[in-house]
């Protein structure tokens, strides 16, 4: 059963409520709004870019400035490689992050390769009841042993095809709200943009930024305790999640 979200806390409380707080910690792409302020905390950022290369992607977009970050975490390498050496997380922050990754298992693995015994990991998730993923298929537990038996490391063009051709244009339609169908709702991309898309990542071999997965709440928590439970995952604990506003939150935690 998910948990809902208690009206007097704020998304920030609920992702780091329980953390062990008293060490160093790591937020994954925080992007313009990092959930802990490094002039408070004993925190490290991290991202799959440059901070430069950021701001240049969200210039279109009204934000706030995009912060500086301390290492880049590049797809199919280490976090222990990459992170400050000798250094142990106590914690992991990631908002909106774990269904953009093409193997979670693999990376959730990474992550708890950087962190202590203890340490938790602290995941918000987008609700696919309640986004643009609303008519997706909900990613299950033979396609997250899939991927990581396969080590994907960039997302495949059957990720990539099953989002372009079925997330659909929520400044138009939100069906959660109004009951539309998909053949009813303005899509972001036709069938034959997304076999384009596909046919360019087979042959270049680029990362297409796509959500390679999607979840609900009970889904997520139902697929990753039988990762744990099959032993993929050792010494985890998965935390009952919360349920937010078109998002969820969840906390895996590194027992040993």
């Amino acid at each position: 059963m998910t948990k809902k979200k208690a009206d007097f806390m704020t998304r920030e409380e609920i992702l780091i409520r329980d953390l062990p707080l008293d060490g160093p910690g790591l937020e994954i792409a925080p992007l313009f709004r990092p959930t802990l302020e490094r002039n408070r905390y004993d925190i490290y950022y991290c991202d799959c870019c440059p901070a430069e290369e950021s701001r240049k992607k969200h210039k279109g977009y009204d934000h706030e400035d995009i912060v500086d970050i301390d290492f880049i975490w590049t797809p199919g390498t280490r976090l222990c490689d990459a992170a400050p050496k000798g250094i142990k997380f106590n914690y992991v922050i990631a908002s909106h992050v774990i269904e953009h990754v093409p193997d979670p298992v693999g990376f959730i693995l990474d992550i708890f390769e950087a962190m202590r015994g203890g340490g938790i990991l602290s995941l918000a998730v987008p609700d696919k009841r309640k986004c643009y993923d609303y008519f997706r298929r909900e990613t299950d537990v033979a396609q997250l042993v899939h991927n990581f038996m396969n080590k994907i490391t960039i997302p495949s063009t059957e990720q990539i095809f099953d989002f372009l051709t079925n997330n659909i244009d929520t400044s138009y339609n939100q069906p959660w709200l109004t009951g539309e169908k998909f053949e009813e709702c303005k899509r972001c991309y036709t069938d034959e943009q997304a076999l384009s898309f596909c046919r360019h990542v087979l042959l270049t071999g680029q990362y297409l930024d796509v959500h390679c997965s999607v979840f609900t709440p009970d889904g997520f928590f139902k697929n990753f305790s039988k990762i744990i439970e099959l032993g993929i995952i050792s010494n985890a604990k998965i935390h009952e999640p919360y349920s937010g506003d078109g998002e969820f939150f969840c906390k895996i935690e590194k027992t040993a």
